[in-house]
């Protein structure tokens, strides 16, 4: 496997008049179901550096490559794709931290919210959510038969789900993964977002549910956030609080496999959600 990705990589850059010097592998993608995935940091016989990401098909690439070249500058523009690969500039700089995330959080929102305002291919500006809806209850039920939730817990959940249901959503380009480790600060102190792996166009709110799941931000910094992001945003993505649930009872499900502290996150996100209303 390790070997194909070379060759595809060698093969790209070549296409594009592009020497390696190095090469070295990058962690690869969390999600199982794209463990054909690779990604490999590259300084070229100029003394450049760049990123190359191989995909598990050509057809992928150029999906990926389609939606990147809407991007802005902030969004790492890529620079080539030949097959399943791609090619991006390499963002020097450092992870933004937890601290400084909190500290500069309507700043990070109004970043995703610009994400959100990128033109989509279609004029089909909405999504409907009763698939979500359905997901939603039976990952809930998939975690009560795990019994890592309680029986009442499930029902509130779920009941809150058919409660919040928006019917339709607005859609957007969606990164499906923001949080710190993949916003790069340069060392001029400008906000880069990397890691496009999970680039797609869903609901704008399911994007802010994985955010609110994925990064424990203090209720505060939330709320900074969101500000932050509704300033940039093209449209009210809706009822959080329904993405909200939907988002932490998936995420649980895929951790049952995997370590409880990894599953805590998710579920400690639940039982606050269950306990108290929207933090918007």
């Amino acid at each position: 496997m390790e070997e194909n990705a070379l060759a595809d990589v060698d093969a790209a850059l070549a296409c594009h008049g592009l020497r390696r010097r190095t090469i070295a592998a990058l962690p690869p993608p969390s999600f199982g179901k794209k463990r054909e995935r690779r990604a490999f940091r590259i300084e070229l016989t100029d003394g450049s550096a760049i990123t190359a990401r191989r995909f598990e098909s050509a057809a992928e690439a150029t999906r990926l490559a389609e939606l990147r070249g809407r991007l802005p500058a902030p969004f790492t523009p890529i620079i080539a794709c030949h097959g399943p690969v791609l090619l991006e500039h390499w963002i020097e700089g450092q992870a933004l931290s937890t601290e400084e995330a909190d500290t500069r959080a309507a700043e990070v929102g109004a970043l995703l919210g610009r994400l959100h305002a990128t033109a989509l291919p279609d004029e089909n500006a909405e999504i409907a959510t009763a698939g979500w809806r359905e997901r939603g209850i039976a990952k809930l039920a998939v975690l009560v038969e795990a019994r890592v939730i309680s029986d009442e817990l499930t029902q509130v959940l779920q009941a809150e789900l058919v409660r919040c249901d928006p019917g339709t959503a607005p859609r957007a380009v969606v990164h499906r993964d923001y949080c710190p480790e993949n916003i790069i600060v340069d060392p001029a102190g400008r906000l880069h977002l990397i890691d496009h792996e999970w680039l797609g166009i869903d609901a704008a709110g399911a994007d802010l549910g994985r955010t609110y799941c994925r990064w424990l931000m203090p209720r505060d910094a939330w709320r900074r956030f969101m500000r932050g992001y509704l300033t940039t945003a093209p449209a009210d993505p809706g009822p959080l609080r329904f993405w909200m649930i939907a988002i932490a009872a998936a995420g649980a499900v895929v951790r049952l496999r995997k370590s409880a502290a990894e599953l805590a996150v998710p579920l400690r996100r639940l039982h606050e959600l269950a306990a108290a209303a929207e933090p918007r």
